[in-house]
């Protein structure tokens, strides 16, 4: 079980950094194609593809490059089993802060986000 947990310890590290850095090439390379995205306004669901949130996710400046800090902060881990773990995390933008829920399962061609759960607060 330690390699599980280093590994997705590191598609977590690797999700930040890209997101941090608005890295597009890794995103696509750790999301699996059929992942989805999720998050609640009011009582109404709204679900994505990950195809969807990365065509919206490339137009936005990453924080890197207005010169802001990561600040971010992994809360827990849980694993599953050998091939599937989840993971809960905070993300502190200059505006908000998101609450981040990743799912990640080993596939054929490893360890991949399957689906992203998150919530955003202004502050």
């Amino acid at each position: 079980m330690t390699e599980t947990i280093q590994t997705f310890q590191q598609l977590v590290d690797t999700y930040l950094n890209a997101i941090y850095e608005g890295d597009l090439s890794t995103l696509h390379a750790i999301f699996d194609p059929a992942a989805d995205l999720r998050w609640q306004e009011g009582a109404i669901l709204h679900v994505i593809s990950v195809s969807d949130w990365l065509e919206g996710v490339k137009d936005r400046r990453p924080s890197k490059a207005d010169g802001h800090q990561r600040r971010d902060f992994i809360m827990t881990m849980d694993h599953a089993d050998e091939s599937l773990s989840l993971a809960k995390f905070l993300t502190r933008t200059p505006t908000g802060m998101f609450t981040v829920y990743l799912t990640g399962c080993k596939l054929v061609d490893g360890w991949k986000i399957v689906s992203k759960i998150y919530r955003y607060d202004l502050l």
